[in-house]
């Protein structure tokens, strides 16, 4: 297995998109509190752009991994991207805004693909 193809690598990664998803936010709603509803139309936009390119994005740090975890990653992801594609498909700003948090979300608590990364750490630990 090459160090591309670790589960460390891959939850990095992974790591790394969730904390761009709330820069993203943070930046979205900050341009709404401004009254600059375009620039927070921007931000969700660029926040499901991101989520659904997830899937693809990975592919490379999946390849090597032990076919149950890549398929498993990939199934989780996939659910993220059909979700983000449905909301861009629509363009509605308030469908972006709620992927990743359920309705029963609470300020402060992990989003799902937070959650998701949670609970994949936990299904495949790291080397």
């Amino acid at each position: 297995m090459t160090n591309a193809a670790s589960p460390l690598a891959f939850f990095t990664w992974l790591e790394e998109r969730a904390l761009e998803v709330r820069r993203i936010e943070g930046q979205a709603l900050r341009e709404l509190e401004q009254k600059n509803t375009q620039g927070y139309r921007d931000g969700m936009r660029r926040k499901a752009q991101l989520l659904a390119g997830l899937p693809k994005a990975s592919i490379p740090l999946l390849n090597g991994l032990p076919e149950n975890a890549a398929q498993a990653i990939q199934e989780g992801l996939w659910r993220f991207a059909r979700n983000a594609g449905n909301a861009l498909t629509l363009d509605s700003p308030f469908y972006m805004s709620a992927l990743l948090y359920p309705e029963e979300y609470r300020e402060g608590e992990a989003n799902d693909l937070e959650v998701f990364l949670q609970e994949l750490r936990l299904r495949f630990p790291q080397d």
